[in-house]
């Protein structure tokens, strides 16, 4: 059985972590993974990389199946224009739905 951590924050840069923790090489802007040159990709990148890979695909579609439940639900008819030249900053949610 493989050993994973519960949190996805990285693990394997320290003596605590394993080449076996979700995240191993510690990413958090998007998905890392190595793969071994002299190693096959039956092996390489190991199984904690593809599962890491496997939980941010997940992750991305939960977002952007809340955003676009929200948009469906709170839909705008057209996007607030701004004009920097016109206008000293963006307005504000109040402003934009008053």
């Amino acid at each position: 059985m493989m050993h994973t951590k519960l949190s996805n924050t990285g693990g394997h840069y320290s003596s605590q972590g394993s080449e076996n923790d979700l995240n191993r090489i510690g990413g958090y802007l998007g998905t890392m993974a190595q793969a071994n040159i002299d190693e096959s990709a039956d092996i390489s990148p190991p199984e904690s990389d593809r599962e890491t890979a496997r939980l941010h695909g997940r992750h991305i579609a939960q977002i952007t199946t809340q955003l676009v439940a929200g948009r469906l639900a709170v839909p705008i008819a057209e996007e607030s224009p701004y004009d920097p030249e016109e206008q000293e900053r963006p307005l504000s949610l109040k402003e934009l739905f008053t």
